[in-house]
């Protein structure tokens, strides 16, 4: 698979543009203010599959992985859609992320976002390169040897017989 990163001006935004084309700034999940202009991601398109990939700007922060889960959950549950807009960029978010003044929305990508895999599942199903054992199977191993850990305990505690 080749990624080929895209100029400068092409970004993946995550919801609606406002109006007033600045994103809110919230904290504790209310609104305390507003950017200086449009936050969104850097991207990058596969191109043989054609698929976005977003791109998250170094140093990433602990605001900026919480903010795109919650995102991404959005879009999951159909509440949100993503687009590949393009714009200049102006500055950096108080999360981390690229702000921009959009110029205008290229595609819709919503689809592609919400096909994403369970990657919780392919996790599970990975093989740890050490045991040879998938991740799914180290963890049913750890919870069957703490219940045996408990049963152990109980059996030394009340004896057969007592």
């Amino acid at each position: 698979m080749t990624i080929m990163i895209l100029s400068e001006n092409t970004y993946i935004r995550i919801g609606e543009i406002p109006k007033d084309k600045h994103s809110t700034i919230y904290y504790n999940g209310l609104p305390v203010g507003k950017e200086d202009g449009l936050a969104v991601y850097d991207c990058a398109r596969d191109k043989d599959l054609h698929d976005w990939r977003i791109v998250l700007s170094k140093p990433v922060n602990g605001a900026t992985v919480l903010i795109l889960a919650d995102l991404l959950e959005a879009v999951y549950a159909g509440e949100a859609k993503v687009y590949i807009i393009v714009g200049k960029r102006i500055g950096t978010s108080t999360d981390g992320t690229p702000l921009i003044d959009p110029l205008a929305i290229i595609e819709d990508v919503t689809d592609q976002f919400r096909e994403l895999p369970d990657l919780a599942q392919m996790r599970a199903n990975e093989v740890e390169p050490r045991s040879g054992k998938t991740y799914m199977d180290l963890a049913v191993a750890k919870v069957d040897k703490k219940e045996d850990e408990h049963a152990t305990e109980e059996e030394q505690r009340h004896p057969e017989g007592d």
